[in-house]
C-alpha cells in the first residue's frame, strides 16, 4: 500500500495491540516462550537489512514484545546507533545479518544524544501518528531511504535543510503548490505509491506538472 495507508494501518495496529495487551493482563493469559520466540523472529525478517535487525535483536530482544516498542525505549537505543556497521555487499540479506552478529564488534566513533527537536522529526517520520509505538516495518523503511543505521538520521536530517524538500505531501498539495508556479519550478516528496525512493515534481509546462520517480541506491 501506500506510505499513507500504511499509516493509518499502524495507528490502528498500535491501538489493537494496547487493546489486546490490556485484556492479556487482566486475563492473566500469556504467550508461551515458543510463541514468543516465533514472534520475536518474524518482528526481526520485517527489517530488510543487516544493521537494522541486528540493532533490533540486541536492542529489544529480551523485552516481552518486540513487535513494537515504545518510543521513549526505542529514541535511547537509537543513540547507540554508531555501533551498528552493516557489511555494504550483504546489507539486505539475512546472510548479511548473520555474518554482521559473528563479527566483533570495532569500537565506533559516539553519536550525539537526539536533542529535543530531532526527536521531533525524527518522530514525524518514524511515529508520525503518535501511537507512541515504532514497529520494526517503519524502522527498515527509514533504512530503505536513508540507511545504513550509523549516519541515518544524518542523513535525514540533511535533507529536511534543504528548501525544495517538502516531506509528505498529497498529490493535491503538490498541484495547488505547483500550478501557479513558472516552469523549471520543483519540488521533491515522499512518494505516496512506493517506500523505497521520493517523488521528483516539477512544472514542465505551464500549469502542466510531471512527476518522476527517484529509486533509492
Amino acid at each position: 500500500g501506500s506510505p499513507a495507508q500504511i499509516l493509518k494501518l499502524e495507528k490502528v495496529n498500535a491501538l489493537v495491540y494496547t487493546h489486546m495487551r490490556l485484556l492479556l493482563e487482566n486475563s492473566g493469559l500469556s504467550l508461551t516462550s515458543r510463541q514468543r520466540k516465533l514472534q520475536k523472529k518474524a518482528s526481526i525478517r520485517r527489517i530488510e537489512h543487516a544493521d537494522g535487525k541486528l540493532f533490533w535483536e540486541e536492542q529489544f530482544g529480551l523485552l516481552r514484545d518486540i513487535s513494537m516498542i515504545p518510543w521513549e525505549t526505542f529514541v535511547s537505543a537509537f543513540n547507540s546507533r554508531s555501533r551498528y556497521v552493516a557489511n555494504p555487499d550483504d546489507e539486505s540479506s539475512d546472510d548479511g545479518y548473520k555474518e554482521e552478529k559473528k563479527k566483533k564488534k570495532k569500537p565506533a566513533p559516539a553519536v550525539k544524544p537526539l536533542t529535543f527537536f530531532d526527536e521531533i522529526l525524527l518522530r514525524d517520520f518514524l511515529d508520525a501518528s503518535y501511537s507512541g509505538y515504532v514497529t520494526p516495518s517503519r524502522l527498515s523503511e527509514f533504512l530503505s531511504l536513508f540507511g545504513p543505521l550509523p549516519t541515518c538520521f544524518k542523513k535525514y536530517k540533511k535533507l529536511f535543510s534543504r528548501k525544495w524538500f517538502h516531506g509528505a505531501l498529497s498529490v493535491d498539495e503538490v498541484i495547488r503548490y505547483l500550478t501557479p508556479k513558472p516552469v523549471g519550478t520543483f519540488l521533491v516528496r515522499y512518494s505516496n505509491a512506493r517506500v523505497d525512493g521520493f517523488a521528483l515534481e516539477f512544472v514542465e509546462d505551464p500549469g502542466k506538472i510531471r512527476t518522476v520517480f527517484l529509486k533509492v541506491r
